[in-house]
């Protein structure tokens, strides 16, 4: 993972320690909120899983579908940790999504993540051969393993028919911030693509500061900027 910004963000969630790295209000009111020791722990296990499963390696294509929620991100980052190409909204061998009926002709593995944040397991009946993320993950080593070394000239993420590079993944990360100073940054992701929120994401950790993701369609702007407030933080509107 020798790209800069994954590395800067990682270096954010490593500094936060014990301390919120990510927030997220979902659907219902549902809020959670992890530290950066918590989510180095979800990317260690992740990573581990994705690597002893499937050999995920440079090269690897893994489709991740799952709306913009707090596991998404870790997927994507997992993903990146072992130098496979995320594909945002198209098929690839590998599916991780929070809908594996969906994937039974499209995918030859699945792997099906709950989206409730304290779900231990996909409460739904899986397809034959499926695999439940719940147990999974939660089953892999706590200590990052072997991580095969990133070819920066493949694609890190397929979004919207555009091929991204780990070359390139700085500027597409780093561009969807601009010059927004603070310790805390709002991502409104109630419309947004998954892959736009990620960036987002992976942005605000890599200068330095936390993010609070708000995914609620319920909530509408005013809500939205009551949110910033009540969380002391710039707010990122798209």
């Amino acid at each position: 993972m020798a790209t800069k910004i994954l590395i800067d963000a990682v270096r954010t969630l490593q500094s936060l320690g014990q301390r919120p790295a990510l927030s997220w209000y979902g659907h219902g009111g549902e809020r959670i909120e992890l530290s950066g020791s918590v989510l180095l722990n979800w990317r260690n296990k992740t990573t581990n899983f994705l690597i002893d499963e499937f050999d995920a390696h440079p090269g690897t294509h893994i489709a991740v579908d799952i709306p913009p929620h707090w596991r998404a991100v870790v997927w994507y980052l997992s993903a990146w940790t072992c130098g496979a190409t995320v594909i945002a909204n198209g098929d690839a061998p590998i599916a991780v999504t929070s809908n594996p009926a969906a994937w039974v002709e499209r995918a030859d593995e699945i792997v099906a993540v709950p989206l409730p944040s304290l779900a231990r397991r996909f409460e739904e009946d899986l397809p034959p051969g499926a695999i439940d993320a719940g147990p999974a993950v939660m089953g892999s080593a706590d200590a990052l393993g072997y991580v095969p070394q990133t070819n920066a000239d493949l694609t890190a993420v397929r979004h919207g028919g555009v091929d991204t590079s780990f070359w390139d993944l700085d500027d597409w990360g780093r561009s969807s911030l601009h010059d927004l100073e603070s310790e805390r940054v709002v991502i409104d992701a109630r419309t947004a693509p998954t892959a736009s929120v990620v960036r987002s994401v992976i942005s605000t950790w890599a200068r330095g500061a936390a993010a609070v993701v708000v995914s609620d369609q319920a909530l509408d702007d005013p809500a939205i900027e009551s949110v910033a407030r009540v969380e002391n933080a710039a707010l990122h509107l798209g």
